[in-house]
């Protein structure tokens, strides 16, 4: 195996024509998220063929210096890229939404009026952070394969979390300074092991306000058309001698191995770009019996239980400005994923994703029936459909138990973190500070700023009138269906009762609480504790084994993905696997797209559509003074496109999924376009299927982040960073 010299909230479906005698595997042009590490010669030609200027060794090398050196993880929850020789990376907002919500109080909101670090000294550690830049993928199936065997054949648990632990353990001992990550394809059919380099201070370096970053907020969300300025800058910071290391006032910036050069020649209808990430999830091989149930219970449930907290808070949010300081970053989660699910149920029935794959699993069954490896595959559509008719009953009661008890609160993780104050298992009588446990200090000051008690009782309220409705009572739990019956079968005095007894429910009671010591008894037996601790996961296992008798979703699951692998293989085409946060590729060009009958949307918007929307009236239209004076003035030198507007946001046929936000758009040679920050509403049937003509990926132009960089910002110190097309720097 070669070393490296260098260091470093959608989407698709395979279609298959399948007769008797034979199969053909076939896909959407610009179909897929692929495996940067394996890049064929054809999908090479392919992505040439489309626009591609350069070789698939440019993209991902293992000897020398590529594009994928400058991708970088976020901690496997947004993609970044980095943009300078000093180690200036650059992600989306809503990607620091989080971070830069932890950072604002009262008097300084950096999420309301944006944050630029002016100094170097000024740039902000963020706790906690991590930058992961991939060093090399190894192909270790057989390995892998061949410790399970040893396992079974010693005796010795040979579940997947054990190998897993295993096979990293022995890559980290074989490449020190490294972390090892192995991942599944297909449902096992493959394995690869990731090596990163992980860099833990990553410093804030700047952000737009929230009314420019995230312009039109959650209503156009998923929408198209857009005017987000979607950005934010961190940098990553090294020992002295350039190695990983953590927070420290002796760091330096990173001396950055690759970096992207950026282009302000903009893009057009039609022109070829490359989005370069780190995917999330797709279900592309799933098959209809999971898509059902997603659709029909999974997902109505999901976003139903989501919408309802959402107007709890929106009008707590609404009424005040402190609220809205706590909550903001809470209630963005909850929109972006209360939206998907909603806006994926509807795009998988409005394009007929299950009817697709019960095509699909027809034709696998009739052509697989005469092979020796596809034999018993008819019965396994058999004891897959028999299975999910079973389980649809206690699949929703979970569903219920989860939206409502389990994530129906924010409070909920301030019991958690007390409970987690004590040993495991610890039963004693031995008491504790918890204001004392490291990691705990100030928690009391720290609940004050993060929860408000009135708007927690209406949510505890809404989970617990939510729950009693829909979960049967023998999953209640003890607690829960004692109080039911002793409070009158009542929810809202349920709920009441429950919260005038707990002690993190009153600011004085909790404050006394923590800074004295008690045993574990006393938080265990708190009444907001034994709530949602009541109903036990365990009790609906058992009746999900019960309802299932003797099936087991995840080896049906697996065996059907598996059989799908064999299938797509055997064709010889090219084959990409569902995203699991490992780095990909997909390759596309700038589009516009056509969402209903009759409407037909451009593929890039523009100034005057941000000037069109401007309502000071609304919160998520309204823009701060100095910005729109600036964007008014509509002098936009060297960032204006040729055709005399400033682009904003622009529309591509890119493949991408959660994971993907703050991914690099590049052009045909690999300059820096734009930023992907969201998927299109025609889009959310993406986990399952790709949908041609309708998935998009929507993108922030990177003239526009630069434009507020330098005339909003007035970052000269960045600026001079960046580096742009030679061409253009003159």
């Amino acid at each position: 195996m070669k070393s490296k010299l260098s260091s470093h909230r959608l989407f698709l479906i395979l279609f298959l024509a399948l007769s008797p005698s034979l199969i053909s595997f076939h896909s959407s042009a610009d179909e897929g998220m692929w495996l940067v590490n394996a890049i064929s010669r054809s999908l090479e030609l392919k992505m040439q063929h489309k626009g591609l200027h350069l070789g698939a060794n440019v993209i991902y090398n293992e000897d020398s210096t590529s594009l994928a050196d400058a991708i970088v993880s976020l901690d496997f929850s947004c993609t970044g890229s980095i943009i300078s020789g000093k180690g200036l990376l650059i992600t989306n907002h809503h990607c620091a939404y989080s971070d830069l919500n932890a950072l604002s109080t009262p008097d300084r909101n950096l999420l309301e009026d944006g944050y630029w670090a002016m100094n170097a000294s000024d740039e902000i550690p963020i706790k906690g952070k991590g930058a992961w830049f991939l060093h090399m993928v190894v192909d270790v199936t057989e390995e892998y394969d061949g410790l399970v065997d040893s396992l079974q054949k010693a005796g010795q648990n040979s579940g997947g979390r054990r190998c897993n632990f295993l096979i990293e353990k022995r890559y980290k001992k074989k490449y020190p300074g490294y972390e090892a990550s192995v991942s599944s394809f297909w449902a096992g059919a493959k394995r690869y092991m990731a090596l990163y380099k992980v860099y833990r201070d990553v410093r804030l370096v700047g952000a737009p306000p929230v009314s420019v970053a995230a312009f039109g907020g959650a209503i156009d969300n998923w929408e198209w058309p857009q005017q987000k300025g979607d950005f934010a800058l961190y940098r990553v910071y090294t020992a002295p001698d350039g190695s990983p290391a953590g927070y420290s006032v002796d760091n330096v910036p990173m001396v950055s191995s690759s970096s992207l050069t950026i282009s302000l020649n903009g893009l057009h209808e039609g022109d070829f770009t490359m989005v370069m990430g780190y995917p999330g999830l797709t279900d592309r091989y799933s098959s209809s019996f999971e898509v059902d149930r997603s659709d029909d219970i999974q997902s109505p449930i999901i976003a139903g239980e989501r919408k309802q907290m959402m107007k709890i808070i929106d009008e707590a949010m609404d009424k005040d400005p402190l609220v809205r300081l706590k909550y903001s970053d809470y209630y963005f989660e909850l929109s972006n994923f209360q939206e998907l699910y909603e806006d994926q149920s509807a795009c998988c029935k409005r394009f007929g994703v299950s009817d697709e794959k019960r095509g699909e699993e027809m034709r696998m069954r009739k052509h697989m029936s005469g092979e020796k490896e596809g034999c018993g595959f008819g019965a396994l559509l058999d004891s897959m459909r028999l299975f999910y008719s079973r389980t649809d009953s206690i699949e929703r009661e979970v569903q219920y138990y989860r939206e409502t008890i389990v994530r129906g609160t924010r409070i909920m993780y301030l019991v958690y973190n007390v409970e987690q104050c004590y040993p495991y298992r610890d039963t004693g009588d031995s008491a504790i500070v918890v204001e004392d446990v490291p990691g705990r200090r100030d928690i009391a000051a720290k609940a004050d700023a993060t929860y408000d008690l009135p708007l927690e009782k209406k949510l505890l309220t809404l989970a617990l009138k939510n729950f009693y409705a829909n979960v049967e009572p023998s999953l209640w739990g003890n607690f829960l269906y004692s109080e039911y019956y002793k409070c009158g079968e009542n929810p809202d005095s349920v709920a009441n009762g429950i919260w005038k007894r707990s002690v993190f429910t009153d600011k004085g009671r909790f404050a006394d609480a923590v800074g004295t010591p008690h045993p574990r008894a006393f938080y265990a037996e708190d009444p907001l504790t034994r709530t949602f601790r009541s109903p036990q996961m365990m009790s609906f296992n058992r009746r999900m084994q019960r309802d299932a008798r003797g099936g087991n979703e995840f080896d049906l699951t697996r065996k059907y993905k598996r059989a799908r692998y064999r299938m797509f293989r055997s064709t010889g085409n090219d084959l990409y696997p569902d995203a699991n946060s490992t780095m990909r590729l997909s390759y596309g060009a700038v589009s516009e797209v056509r969402p209903k009958d009759a409407v037909i949307c451009a593929d890039h918007t523009t100034s005057a559509g941000l000037l069109q929307k401007y309502d000071p009236a609304k919160y998520e239209y309204a823009i701060k003074p100095d910005f729109l004076e600036l964007v008014e003035k509509d002098d936009w030198g060297r960032y204006l496109d040729g055709d005399g507007t400033m682009h904003i946001d622009f529309l591509t046929d890119n493949d991408i999924t959660g994971g993907n936000s703050g991914s690099p758009v590049l052009d045909g040679y690999g300059r820096l376009v734009g930023l992907a920050f969201d998927g299109n509403r025609e889009s959310m049937a993406s986990r399952y299927s790709y949908t041609e003509g309708y998935n998009r990926c929507v993108c922030v132009d990177i003239r526009y982040v630069v434009w507020i960089i330098d005339r909003y910002a007035h970052l000269k110190r960045i600026m001079d960073e960046l580096a742009f097309d030679q061409e253009e720097a003159l």
